[in-house]
């Protein structure tokens, strides 16, 4: 079967790529967005390696299998951000045109775009497209890089005796594969270009491993995180801690409500949703809820190898939220959260003493009818 591959990018320069098409590989169209529609571009006149050059360069070097390639333009190769609406529109235009594997190099890391997107990445999923997706190099949580359902990337500087990638399905961050890159340099019309170590170049790379699974009889999602993983090496260090010393060791400096007992998923959902209708967004962290980074909740027990403090830490610079809501049910969780700086904590009193502290506020639920009358109380608080 022949895959059919879309590169959500920038303009692609197709004299240089044509050049590394081999028999196997076609490119059957470059499109662009207007008026919200995904239409074929007329543009022949690209002549410098932007972006998506880089991108399709290092997918042809590394697939080896028969495929079709699209390219779908919607970032300006001199600043490289996107319009959320156009990113939606392209991967809808994915959908409707059976493309098997989605190629993003680029993401968002605003909160406010995660329901709309989340949507359509469900929806592509569960038709057995397989998104790959590089996350942001600023270190901020990256959608869809990190939904459980697509495969998040990111590049590794190349040390000396590392080669290939590490695979972890299951970190703090939610990026599945790291990879070591090295810096390339090419030569085109008389100019050197760089091709840099970046996130966003390792996508193409695992796009086409996934490429060569898919066409020598890999089928299903868990077969191709099965065989990636198989297939990538053990890291000699911790390099993870390393990798985000600064958040693990760094002060939290957003507002951190605690809610203790008494709330339920639902609840919290809504108190969530009260704070973003006033502009402000916030993630829940929580030792009972399961993760749904949808519904921006992340389980805090999930991660074993990192102490809880460290974990509050991690996600209060990672989440690029406004607030943290800490949702916590078990009194031993509570013990552990002495190093913390709560600003409001919610419950009854008799917690007051495990995890005390100077100007905490304290907030009793049996006071407040409803989350509404709940969320007028902590509302100053973000002011």
């Amino acid at each position: 079967m022949i895959q059919r591959i879309a590169f959500i990018d920038t303009k692609i320069n197709l004299d240089y790529i044509n050049q590394f098409i081999s028999k196997k590989q076609n490119i059957s169209g470059v499109y662009i967005i207007k008026n919200d529609m995904v239409i074929q571009s007329r543009d022949k006149t690209v002549r410098d390696i932007t972006h998506a050059t880089m991108c399709a360069k290092m997918f042809i070097d590394n697939c080896t299998e028969y495929c079709d390639i699209s390219f779908v333009q919607i970032l300006e190769d001199g600043n490289k951000k996107a319009n959320i609406s156009h990113l939606l529109i392209s991967l809808e235009w994915c959908l409707r045109n059976s493309i098997n594997i989605v190629n993003l190099s680029i993401g968002t890391t605003s909160l406010t775009d995660v329901p709309p997107l989340y949507k359509i990445v469900k929806k592509l999923t569960r038709m057995g497209v397989v998104v790959v997706c590089a996350t942001s190099n600023r270190k901020k949580m990256t959608f869809p890089a990190c939904f459980k359902e697509v495969i998040g990337v990111r590049s590794l500087r190349v040390k000396s005796g590392c080669r290939g990638y590490i695979y972890n399905g299951n970190c703090l961050d939610g990026i599945d594969i790291s990879y070591y890159l090295s810096d390339e340099i090419i030569k085109y019309r008389g100019k050197y270009y760089t091709l840099p170590s970046s996130n966003s170049l390792v996508a193409p790379i695992i796009t086409a491993k996934v490429c060569n699974l898919l066409n020598n009889g890999t089928s299903s999602m868990r077969d191709i995180e099965f065989t990636l993983k198989k297939a990538s090496i053990k890291p000699k260090y911790d390099w993870y801690k390393n990798f985000y010393r600064e958040y693990f060791k760094a002060k939290v400096t957003v507002p951190i409500i605690a809610i203790l007992n008494n709330i339920d998923t639902d609840s919290t959902i809504i108190l969530l949703s009260e704070f973003e209708k006033n502009g402000y967004i916030g993630f829940c962290l929580s030792d009972s809820f399961n993760t749904d980074i949808e519904k921006k909740i992340i389980n805090l027990l999930d991660f074993n190898s990192y102490r809880l403090v460290q974990k509050i830490r991690f996600y209060s610079h990672y989440c690029n939220a406004d607030f943290i809501i800490l949702h916590v049910n078990n009194k031993r969780t509570l013990s552990k959260l002495k190093l913390i700086d709560f600003d409001v904590i919610i419950d009854k009193f008799e917690h007051k003493r495990i995890i005390g502290g100077k100007g905490i506020k304290y907030i009793n639920t049996d006071k407040y009818e409803n989350i509404e009358e709940l969320f007028l109380e902590l509302y100053p608080f973000l002011l």
